[in-house]
């Protein structure tokens, strides 16, 4: 996720859309999966419908695990994405700026 932030800093991609973009690796990540374990109703430890969970443990249902995803998201990983996404856009624009320095 970082080096996304620095690449958005190296081109100029602006900071909203390199946040934003970070932000929504994470709610993919943790909300995506649940959501479609719950709409699809397949759940069950038994069932061909599986996937990586980024919460570390697994709730005894779909719903409760989206909204573990949920709290999740708004807790801790959008303020991270802010953080990264605002040190590497900065990390990438001070290496923009000097590569243009040097050039000149």
């Amino acid at each position: 996720m970082p080096a996304i932030a620095v690449a958005g800093g190296l081109v100029g991609a602006g900071l909203a859309p390199t946040t934003g973009s970070l932000g929504l690796i994470a709610v993919w990540g943790y909300v995506f999966p649940p959501l479609v374990g719950y709409l699809t109703g397949e759940w069950a430890v038994g069932s061909r419908y599986s996937y990586p969970r980024m919460l570390g443990f697994a709730h005894g249902s779909a719903r409760a695990e989206l909204m573990g995803g949920l709290e999740s998201v708004v807790e801790f990983a959008l303020p991270l994405a802010v953080v990264l996404g605002t040190v590497g856009y900065g990390v990438g624009t001070t290496v923009r700026w000097g590569a243009r320095r040097v050039s000149a």
